[in-house]
């Protein structure tokens, strides 16, 4: 599979997925692989260019370690989910933050952002980082313990969403009469 990334080595890569907007904090992920240029970087996403400058001073230009994909199929997602020393979420905002779940659930380690509402929806099950502390030591934190994840998947489950939106139109119904 996925032959045309033959010389990736399995758990062996950081992996990260999204958009190249500012919240999404690319700059720590560039960062951090400046700091360890000795392990590799997977970015799938957007085209980085002009349009989506993520901070003046910082550009992927002359970093060996760092591979941007562009984007990948669904398919490759999920094999770089399941293949990566851990996945990064770095994010300085997020509504809901739907990929780290994607990447529990392929059974992959996470490294994500404490901020806004990340902490109260993974709970123990991810590594938590400050977005803006670019001086951790990467060895030590993918070696931290978390919880199993399997909790967050009896809670954040399609089945779960359609009882929990069926419930509030049922309410919203009964309110009008």
């Amino acid at each position: 599979m996925l032959k045309k990334y033959k010389n990736i080595v399995k758990k062996d890569f950081f992996f990260a997925l999204g958009g190249m907007e500012k919240n999404k904090n690319l700059k720590w992920i560039i960062k951090v692989a400046k700091r360890y240029p000795k392990k590799l970087f997977l970015l799938a996403g957007p085209p980085i260019d002009k349009t989506n400058v993520i901070d003046e001073n910082i550009t992927l230009e002359n970093i060996s370690n760092i591979m941007h994909l562009g984007y990948i199929s669904d398919e490759e997602i999920g094999y770089f989910m399941k293949n990566c020393k851990a996945f990064i979420f770095p994010s300085l905002y997020e509504g809901f933050g739907i990929p780290p779940l994607e990447a529990l659930y392929f059974g992959a380690k996470v490294i994500c952002s404490n901020s806004t509402c990340l902490p109260e929806i993974y709970k123990d099950c991810v590594i938590y980082i400050n977005p803006y502390d670019y001086e951790i030591n990467l060895d030590k934190l993918i070696n931290t313990k978390v919880e199993d994840s399997k909790c967050l998947f009896e809670i954040y489950s399609w089945e779960n969403s359609a009882k929990s939106l069926l419930k509030l139109i049922y309410n919203l119904a009964n309110k009008d009469m």
